[in-house]
C-alpha cells in the first residue's frame, strides 16, 4: 500500500527514494541489502522490496525477491533483465515517435495546402508521444493509468486520469505523473540543479514548475476527504489522505498522515493510534517507529543551521559589501545539500487484528490509580449511564471493584481510562 518516488540513482543498484510523507531513504541492493531506514537486515524492508519489485522489475515469483543478499552473478542477471525491458520500451518509444513525426508532417502539409502562403506563422503545439496501457511512470514505477474504467477510451475516469499526467516538452515527449514529477523537481531544486526530464535529461523551463504544482494539486484533491475533521498539528481542514486518531486523548486528537509521520517533530510519540484510509473504510492499527535520538539530532541540526544563517545575515547587515563578502553571499544563497539522514519516524506495516491491537493498547497504557479514581468518581456522579457511550453499562465503585463485563474470571483486572475495570480476556 506504500508509494515511493525514485529521486536519484546511485550506480546501477542504489537509489534515493522519497515517500508520500517527504522522507528520503537510501536503498541499495547487493552482497548485503541495506537501507537508511534501519530495518533492513535478515529480511527486506519495504524500500528494498520496492527497488527489487518495481524499479528492477524482478518478478514476484522469482526467489531472488526474498533473498537478503545477491551474488555478483545474480546482480548481473537482474540488471540484464532490467536492461532488456528498458531497451524494449525505448524501441517502442522510438517507433511511436516516428509514427507521430510522420503524422505531424502529414498534418503540417495539409495545413500548408489549406492556408494562404505566408499567413501561417503560429507556433505548433507540442504533443505527447502515445503510450500503452501498461506503461509505467519512471519515478514511482506505477502504471500511468490505474486499472479499471480509466483505461477505457472516452470514459470520464480516463479524462480525469489524463489531467494528472504531464510529459517532457523539451526532449523525449514521454509521459509521467505530474505529482511524481513535482517530487523529482523539488529534489533537483533542493540540491541546486536545474529541473530536467528523468528519462532524457533535457532541461525543463522554470515556468514548468507552475504546471507541476497544478497537476500535483489535482492529485491531492483526488485523495479521500474527511469532512469535519481537522489536523491538530497543521490545522488542515478537512483532512485529506489518511486520518489518524489517538486512542488515549480526550477529546480525540486527529492528525493527517504528514504530521503523523513528521520527520523531526512527531506529535504524541508515546500514544497508540488508529488510521482510516477513507471515510467508508474500517479503522486499522497505525504503527510507527520513532527514534528519539534522531528526533533530537534533527532539532539540534536545524537550530544550528538557523543560528548560523542569522549570524551571517547580521554580519552582512551591519557593514557595506566588498569583494571579500562574495563567498558569504554565495553561502547564504546556496541551498543546503546533504545526504538523506536516517529518518526519525517511519510507518510500520502490521497484520495484527484491530481487536487485539486495542486490547494490547488498553493494557500497555493502563492509567495510574489516581487518574483512574478521578474517572471512577465522574462515572459514579453521572446521572445516567457511563461517561462514554462505548463503555458497557456496568458500574464499578471503590468498595466493589468488579469486571465491567460481569464475567467470572479470576484473572488480573485492568484499569480503563473511563473508570471501569475489565479482564484482559
Amino acid at each position: 500500500s506504500s508509494r515511493f518516488f525514485v529521486l536519484q540513482s546511485i550506480g546501477p543498484t542504489g537509489f534515493i527514494l522519497r515517500d508520500e510523507g517527504d522522507q528520503k531513504f537510501k536503498a541499495c541492493i547487493g552482497a548485503q541489502h541495506s537501507c537508511s531506514c534501519g530495518r533492513c537486515g535478515d529480511e527486506h524492508c519495504v524500500h528494498t522490496a520496492f527497488v527489487l519489485l518495481k524499479v528492477l522489475k524482478v518478478p514476484p515469483d522469482n526467489p531472488l525477491c526474498w533473498q537478503s543478499s545477491l551474488t555478483d552473478g545474480e546482480i548481473s542477471d537482474v540488471l540484464a533483465t532490467r536492461q532488456r525491458d528498458v531497451e524494449k520500451r525505448e524501441r517502442e518509444a522510438k517507433q511511436a515517435e516516428r509514427r507521430a513525426a510522420l503524422e505531424a508532417k502529414r498534418q503540417h502539409r495539409s495545413r500548408q495546402n489549406d492556408s494562404a502562403a505566408g499567413c501561417s506563422g503560429a507556433r505548433e503545439e507540442i504533443e505527447r508521444l502515445p503510450f500503452a496501457e501498461d506503461d509505467t511512470c519512471p519515478i514511482c514505477c506505477d502504471f500511468l493509468l490505474p486499472e479499471g474504467p480509466a483505461r477505457e477510451d472516452g470514459s470520464r475516469e480516463r479524462k480525469a486520469a489524463m489531467r494528472l499526467l504531464t510529459f517532457c516538452k523539451s526532449g523525449c515527449r514521454r509521459t509521467m505523473h505530474s505529482q511524481c514529477m513535482k517530487h523529482w523537481a523539488d529534489h533537483r531544486v533542493s540540491v541546486g540543479e536545474d529541473i530536467s526530464c528523468p528519462l532524457c535529461r533535457a532541461t525543463w523551463p522554470s515556468e514548468a514548475m507552475v504546471e507541476l504544482r497544478r497537476g500535483a494539486g489535482l492529485a491531492n484533491r483526488r485523495k479521500a476527504v474527511f469532512w469535519g475533521h481537522s489536523c491538530k498539528r497543521c490545522r488542515m481542514l478537512p483532512i485529506r489522505g489518511v486520518l489518524h486518531g489517538c486512542l488515549l486523548c480526550e477529546p480525540i486528537v486527529e492528525l493527517c498522515e504528514e504530521c503523523f509521520l513528521h520527520p523531526t517533530d512527531p506529535p504524541h510519540v508515546k500514544h497508540p493510534f488508529v488510521r482510516r484510509s477513507n471515510p467508508s473504510a474500517p479503522w486499522a492499527p497505525a504503527l510507527r517507529t520513532v527514534h528519539d535520538t534522531q528526533v533530537q539530532l534533527h532539532r539540534l541540526r536545524e537550530q544550528h543551521q538557523r543560528r548560523q544563517r542569522q549570524a551571517l545575515e547580521e554580519i552582512l547587515a551591519n557593514r557595506e559589501f566588498g569583494p571579500e563578502d562574495y563567498e558569504l553571499l554565495q553561502q547564504l544563497d546556496r541551498p543546503e545539500v546533504a545526504e538523506p539522514p536516517v529518518p526519525a519516524v517511519a510507518a510500520v506495516e502490521t497484520e495484527e487484528p484491530l481487536e487485539e491491537y486495542l486490547v494490547r493498547s488498553a493494557c500497555e497504557h493502563e492509567p495510574a490509580r489516581a487518574e483512574w479514581l478521578r474517572a471512577q468518581t465522574a462515572l459514579k456522579d453521572a446521572a445516567a449511564g457511563p461517561v462514554r457511550g462505548r463503555c458497557p453499562p456496568a458500574r464499578c465503585t471503590s468498595d466493589d471493584v468488579s469486571c465491567a463485563f460481569r464475567c467470572e474470571s479470576s484473572g488480573r483486572l485492568v484499569r480503563m481510562r473511563c473508570g471501569h475495570v475489565a479482564h484482559r480476556s
